[in-house]
């Protein structure tokens, strides 16, 4: 896509939390291109969420809903999402491994 990391377009977050995602965004016809365009963007980012980045799930989720029926406003969204992990990138990912002992249903977390 050729964003640059060190430009300002950056993003702090996958998803707009004010935009709303419908299906009556989605044009009436189909349009193929903008349609491979989006299901070889959300297979990526399928295969990113599953093995390398948790946080793009929910993500993942909104955007397959509508991924049959494409439209611009969702393909900006896709791009947005390439901000986000453009931005990401320069920032090491980091998971804490949470020791817990279960017994029964009940789990005992240290404190």
């Amino acid at each position: 896509m050729g964003l640059d990391p060190n430009s300002d377009v950056a993003v702090s977050t996958p998803l707009d939390p004010h935009e709303v995602y419908l299906k009556v965004d989605s044009a009436p016809e189909i349009d193929v291109e903008l349609r491979d365009k989006e299901w070889q963007a959300h297979g990526k980012l399928i295969h990113l969420a599953i093995w390398a980045r948790p946080d793009l799930v929910h993500s993942v989720s909104v955007l397959g809903r509508y991924v049959h029926n494409p439209s611009e406003k969702l393909w900006s969204t896709y791009l947005r999402i390439a901000k986000y992990l453009v931005k990401m990138s320069r920032l090491p990912a980091r998971f804490r491994n949470l020791r817990h002992q279960t017994y029964g249903s009940r789990a005992l977390w240290p404190l």
